[in-house]
This record gives structure tokens, C-alpha cells and sequence, in this order.
């Protein structure tokens, strides 16, 4: 509950740029273990390169309509119908992450970065909804963010082609 109560009182750009950073950090962090182990993930293919409809998609509409059905959705139901359980919130930010996870099929990093990016966008977007803070636009900033960072090193560390 601490951490609850320590997150709840950030300010609102606090717990966006967190929130990404969080997710960004832990998914380096499982991708050198996932390279020491001899895990690789070598889905990204010459099909893959970034275009102009990719951009949008992945830092404008994919992260503004998965907020809604992955997140906003399921916690704000449980938030309003289910009060007498206890435990409701956890469950639903775990079960929340993992249906986020699995319908964003790749290999088993793929798979780990994604639960705990959904568990991050659900947690955040839970604070918000209690904080009565735009819990759709916020939580829709933290994943645009993290994709649009996954981007930009794709198209300019990676030395992928941006197609126009």
C-alpha cells in the first residue's frame, strides 16, 4: 500500500515519464539477461521498417484504443461494480497486463516486455482513475511514449529505413 500512496502523490508528469521510464529500464534490463541466457528475439525483419502510417499507429491510435479496451475499460468497471472484494484492483491490473501481453503475440522476450508494459499502463492508468485525472489521455501518453522511444531507436540507432 506504501507504493500506492507514494505514486498516488506524484504530479501527473511525475508519473507519465515514471511510468515510461519503469518500462523502459526493466525491458533492457530482461533483454541483456534474455542475451546472457542465449534467448534471442529476431522477429524484426525487413518488412518491419518504420512508415508514416506506422508512426501514427503506434504513438497515436494504437496506444489510444488499447488504453480504452485494456485498461480505462476493465479497472473502471471493477472500480465501480465490484466494491466489496478486496483484492479486486490487483487481480484486475494483473489479469489486465497478461490479456494485453498475449494478444501481442512474438517470441518469449516480446511476451515479457509487453506484461510488464501493461501492468505498468494498467497501474498508472488505476492511479489516475482515482486521482479523477484524465485516466484515458494520461495512460495513452505513457504508452505513446514508450513506443515512440522504441521507434526512434529503430528508425535512428537501429539504422532501419523510414519509409515516407
Amino acid at each position: 500500500m506504501k507504493i500506492y500512496r507514494y505514486f498516488y502523490h506524484l504530479k501527473t508528469y511525475q508519473l507519465v515519464l515514471l511510468g515510461i521510464l519503469f518500462t523502459l529500464v526493466f525491458n533492457a534490463t530482461v533483454s541483456i539477461l534474455y542475451e546472457w541466457l542465449g534467448i534471442t528475439d529476431n522477429t524484426v525483419t525487413e518488412k518491419d521498417k518504420v512508415s508514416i502510417i506506422t508512426l501514427v499507429d503506434a504513438t497515436i491510435i494504437a496506444p489510444f484504443l488499447e488504453t480504452i479496451f485494456f485498461q480505462y475499460l476493465p479497472l473502471t468497471i471493477v472500480y465501480y461494480h465490484f466494491k466489496k472484494y478486496k483484492y479486486r484492483y490487483c487481480i484486475i491490473i494483473l489479469l489486465s497486463a497478461i490479456v494485453f501481453a498475449i494478444l501481442h503475440p512474438h517470441e518469449l522476450y516480446y511476451f515479457t516486455a509487453m506484461l510488464s508494459l501493461g501492468l505498468t499502463l494498467s497501474f498508472t492508468c488505476f492511479i489516475f482513475i482515482r486521482k479523477k485525472q484524465y485516466p484515458i489521455l494520461y495512460t495513452s501518453l505513457v504508452h505513446a511514449g514508450y513506443n515512440g522511444f522504441l521507434l526512434a531507436v529503430r528508425i535512428f540507432v537501429v539504422n532501419f529505413d523510414f519509409i515516407k
